[in-house]
């Protein structure tokens, strides 16, 4: 006779109905993060919609209408430089900054963000030593709380703008730009 032993049984059936619950929801972010290429979720299948495009030490996305989200960037060497994100790549206009995009990267000394970029993601920003400034131009942008998390320079953003007034209750030395 085969004995059961009825908490692993517990466990293993428990880890595949949440899995099933997280499928049957459309768990999206939480899959893009772990999985960082644009897909869908139905209740079958999970599928790429769209593959990644590079130009310029970026890699992009292309959404509907003309526009690009920009996912990751790729510095040329280590040495810090002041970055101003591209209005446009490859005939697209740069409208996001997705999530963990410059994350971690220490060869940003500075960073400007052109008014064509209407969305700033969580974590974009996260953790870049050498980062001192950030100008933003668009007064009415969306930025997560988080998108800047341990920065401690200087953020610049249009006066009396949503902008400006977000970063500041979020904690960040804010000047007029």
């Amino acid at each position: 006779m085969i004995k059961i032993n009825h908490r692993i049984v517990f466990w293993i059936f428990s880890i595949l109905i949440i899995g099933m619950i997280l499928l049957s929801c459309g768990c999206n972010q939480l899959l893009k993060f772990y999985f960082p290429q644009s897909f869908s979720v139905s209740k079958n299948e999970m599928t790429t919609n769209d593959p990644l495009q590079n130009a310029e030490n970026y890699n992009y996305r292309i959404r509907a209408q003309n526009y690009a989200d920009l996912v990751s960037y790729l510095p040329s060497n280590s040495t810090p430089v002041d970055l101003r994100i591209p209005n446009e790549l490859a005939g697209y206009k740069v409208c996001e900054i997705e999530e963990g995009c410059f994350s971690w990267c220490e060869a940003i000394k500075t960073v400007y963000i052109p008014a064509s970029v209407n969305k700033i993601g969580h974590m974009a920003f996260y953790d870049n030593p050498s980062l001192t400034s950030i100008s933003i131009e668009n007064g009415n942008c969306t930025i997560e709380k988080d998108s800047f998390g341990n920065f401690t320079g200087i953020i610049y953003a249009p006066q009396n703008s949503q902008v400006y007034e977000q970063l500041k209750n979020y904690g960040y030395t804010v000047k007029t730009l």
